[in-house]
């Protein structure tokens, strides 16, 4: 992760680690998620910029999905592991 600025609410400039670009582009439902997030929250939208809470949301979530982009090999091979353990219902 890099170390990055997020604008401040109080014109301060906040740390932000950069997640990477695995994370930066991981999409549900077709949507850049922590883009989108972070789309909420323009500057021009609410007039002020990011709280430090706010910060440390978007983080914390960088971090959860980095941690489910790291076991996405593992559950996929779980899931076809359990595809092939169903039980052969009778037709």
């Amino acid at each position: 992760m890099k170390l990055a600025r997020l604008g401040g609410s109080d014109g301060s400039e906040l740390p932000f680690l950069f997640p990477g670009f695995p994370v930066w582009d991981h999409t549900i439902g077709g949507y850049q998620v922590i883009k989108k997030w972070l789309s909420y929250l323009e500057k021009d939208l609410l007039g002020r910029g990011f709280t430090p809470d706010e910060v440390r949301h978007v983080t914390e979530m960088a971090r959860r999905f980095k941690a489910l982009i790291a076991l996405q090999p593992a559950l996929d091979e779980n899931y076809r592991n359990g595809i092939k353990a169903t039980y052969p219902w009778p037709k």
